[in-house]
C-alpha cells in the first residue's frame, strides 16, 4: 500500500542549496519544455518525452523520472485548452512533485533523496 505524505525536510545548509539548484535546473526544463510545447503546439505528455526527453535530461542533468515530471508538469499547466494562447513560464523556485523514484523516506528520522546530478 502506497500513502502520500506531507513532510518537512530539515536540509544542512549544503543540502538546502543542492535543493535549490535543482529546483532550479528542474523549472528551467519546464521553461524550455513549454516553449517547444507552445512554438510546435504539441501537449501531448507521450510526444513531448518521444521528443524531449534526452536532450532535456542531458541539457539540465536531471534524473529520468524528475525529467518525467518536468514534462508532466508542462503538459498538465496546458491541459486547458482555454489557456492555450500564451506560453506557460514557470517560477525559478516553482514546486517539484517528488514521488517514490526520486524521494524515499527511510525512518521517521531520515529520507534519501536520489540526487540528480549523481546521475548517469
Amino acid at each position: 500500500m502506497l500513502y502520500t505524505l506531507k513532510i518537512r525536510l530539515y536540509p544542512s545548509p549544503e543540502q538546502a542549496n543542492q535543493f535549490l539548484k535543482t529546483m532550479e535546473r528542474f523549472n528551467d526544463a519546464c521553461n524550455l519544455i513549454s516553449k517547444f510545447a507552445f512554438e510546435n503546439k504539441i501537449f501531448s505528455k507521450t510526444i513531448l518525452q518521444r521528443s524531449y526527453y534526452y536532450q532535456i535530461r542531458k541539457e539540465f542533468k536531471l534524473s529520468s523520472q524528475m525529467v518525467i515530471r518536468a514534462i508532466a508538469k508542462v503538459v498538465e499547466s496546458y491541459s486547458d485548452k482555454n489557456k492555450r494562447d500564451n506560453q506557460h513560464k514557470f517560477k525559478p523556485h516553482g514546486a517539484i512533485v517528488y514521488d517514490d523514484r526520486i524521494l524515499t523516506v527511510i525512518s521517521r528520522r531520515g529520507a534519501e533523496v536520489i540526487q540528480p546530478n549523481a546521475m548517469a
